[in-house]
């Protein structure tokens, strides 16, 4: 079974357990809500990034008992071979987030995150139920999370103010933070290749070849540059809002033009997961 390197346990210790995924989702929901003219709410922050935790530990530990602990990727095997600690640790935090939504939580966050659980919920029977020959046709898990993600991040905000107020950039930067989301996602899946190949996860890269996925990731986050930069030429937009989401398409592009650097000891998860705490930079400004 493949174990943590000793000498490099920050980064598989952050990998491993999705640490930088929940606090860059607790970091960039506060983020957008101040890009959005929202008053951040911590509530709906934390149950967020809690349940994000969640889905991804459970991801990881079904994942772990489909390999039997003997997959290429240490988060799985550590997965299933701490699966009953983290089932206890699942377990205390889904009774954390349950007297969250009941006593504190607005109800309006309520609605939207139902339908994001149910979104969620379609994700896992796809992802655990298709063949690679179907999800080619009729399912791009990738496409698939970035909207979902897209949606918590940025729509999660707004679920309390009326349509109509809100601000008139949310459209373009929606769409650029999906295509954000996608071209990480489609990174992960053109590192991960062999890893999915060998276990028959299903992935893009799996399913259209691994350049393929590369290539959509620089589309992708070329795509979505544009689109940042155009923001402020047509609405009036805080510098610190475009300063950040560019900054984080720069780590993202230095992992697309450096794959052989990025690839080892799995530095493109660290910090392709890291780009969602760099928005705590631009918070002072908002």
């Amino acid at each position: 079974m493949k174990r943590i390197n000793r000498n490099h346990f920050l980064i598989d210790f952050v990998n491993t357990f999705s640490i930088w995924v929940v606090v860059g989702s607790f970091i960039t929901f506060w983020f957008f809500s101040l890009c959005f003219g929202q008053e951040p709410d911590k509530i709906a922050g934390l149950i967020l990034a809690l349940s994000i935790w969640i889905i991804y530990t459970l991801d990881h530990i079904i994942d772990g008992y489909k390999t039997k602990g003997n997959s290429l990727a240490l988060r799985h095997n550590l997965h299933y071979r701490y699966k009953g600690w983290l089932i206890l640790l699942i377990t205390a935090f889904s009774i954390i987030v349950l007297y969250l939504v009941y006593d504190k939580l607005r109800i309006e966050y309520l609605r939207f995150g139902f339908f994001l659980f149910l979104l969620t919920g379609i994700h896992f029977i796809l992802n655990q139920t298709l063949s690679k020959k179907i999800s080619r046709k009729v399912y791009i898990k990738e496409v698939f999370i970035a909207l979902v993600v897209s949606l918590g991040f940025c729509g999660l905000p707004l679920c309390t103010t009326a349509v109509q107020e809100w601000p008139d950039y949310f459209t373009i930067l929606f769409v650029a933070f999906f295509f954000l989301n996608l071209c990480n996602l489609m990174l992960f899946s053109f590192f991960d290749f062999q890893e999915d190949l060998e276990s028959n996860f299903i992935s893009s890269a799996n399913t259209f070849g691994p350049q393929k996925a590369l290539i959509w990731a620089k589309i992708s986050s070329i795509f979505s540059i544009v689109l940042v930069l155009l923001t402020p030429l047509f609405y009036k937009t805080d510098l610190s809002i475009v300063g950040v989401l560019l900054l984080m398409h720069g780590v993202l592009l230095l992992i697309c033009f450096y794959p052989e650097y990025f690839k080892m000891y799995g530095r493109y998860r660290f910090w392709g997961d890291f780009i969602y705490l760099l928005p705590v930079l631009a918070l002072p400004c908002l």
